[in-house]
Formats: C-alpha cells, sequence, structure tokens
C-alpha cells in the first residue's frame, strides 16, 4: 500500500478538495483526516484526532486498498510517506497564522512546522515542479505519468524541464 500525506499551511487550503481529488482518479483509494472537531454524518471522510498514531486507524483501513490518502500535516513526522502534497497559501489568502501572508518573506511568517513540511514536500501547490521529478513520483507510486499531470494540473502545479512537451 501506497501512503500519500496531504499537509497545508493552514485551514481552507484545499486539503480535503485535493484528498477528493486523489480519491477520484486513483483506484482502490482511501481517505482519511487527522484534525480537530466533531465528525459530521454526512462527511464520508473518517475523521481521527489530530495527533493520532497509525495504529489508531489502521484497523479502519480497507484490505483491498492500495493507496491510503491522509490529509494531515503531523503526521507526516511519524510515517514515511511515499508522496508528501502541501496546499500553500495563496498571496491573496488569509494570514499564516499571527503574521500576514503579504509579508516579504512569507517564509518568515511561517512556523517551524509548516517550514518543514514545505521543504520535505514533493509537490508544492501553485509552484513548479520538473519533468524529471513528476517521473520520479509516478514511479515510486507505481501510476502513469498522464496521472501525474492530471494531479499537477489540479494542483496547479507547472512542469519545467520537460524534454517531451507534455507539459
Amino acid at each position: 500500500m501506497k501512503t500519500i500525506v496531504i499537509a497545508g499551511a493552514g485551514s481552507n487550503t484545499g486539503k480535503t478538495a485535493a484528498a477528493e481529488f486523489l480519491e477520484s482518479v486513483m483506484p482502490k483509494s482511501f481517505v482519511i483526516k487527522l484534525g480537530e472537531g466533531v465528525p459530521q454524518e454526512e462527511n464520508r471522510i473518517p475523521l481521527f484526532p489530530v495527533d493520532a498514531e497509525f495504529d489508531d486507524f489502521s484497523d479502519t483501513i480497507p484490505p483491498e486498498t492500495e493507496y491510503l490518502i491522509i490529509e494531515s500535516g503531523r503526521i507526516a513526522k511519524k510515517i514515511s510517506a511515499d508522496c508528501l502534497i502541501y496546499m500553500d497559501l495563496s498571496e491573496e489568502s488569509a494570514s499564516y497564522g499571527e503574521e500576514t501572508a503579504g509579508a516579504t518573506d512569507s517564509k518568515r511568517s511561517r512556523k517551524e512546522s509548516t517550514l518543514w513540511l514545505l521543504e520535505k514536500a514533493d509537490l508544492v501547490s501553485g509552484k513548479k515542479i520538473t519533468c524529471r521529478k513528476a517521473w520520479e513520483i509516478a514511479d515510486r507510486l507505481g501510476i502513469q505519468k498522464q496521472l501525474v499531470g492530471k494531479i499537477l494540473n489540479f494542483l496547479k502545479i507547472k512542469v519545467i524541464g520537460c524534454q517531451l512537451g507534455l507539459f
């Protein structure tokens, strides 16, 4: 089973939308969310406490699951994900915490844990990636390169340095 972790700069960055998109394009995938709040009956994605360990939810994963998609930043430091996706805030978005997104150096205003995730992420929404790295991610996840292209389009990631002109 391959594991994809979706983390983010904060609330309303599109983490759930990204998880649902991946689930829709990747057969035999299963999504869980680690977060705060009360599970809503209308939400089909299981919600576990933000500090849950893998063992706390592993028995809820269907046996036929090939891709486990976890919406959580904290779990990224506890498990070795096959792919870490970071949903970044846009320039127009709300604050990164106590300081605003409009700071001249937006990295200064991010929490240390957020910086760690940003640096470790394989994919960062709204940023760029080399064609070679996109192909490496496809190989690591065992998916077709065309599917990686769809994922990159959804995440608004621009591919640079493509020798074949596919992106």
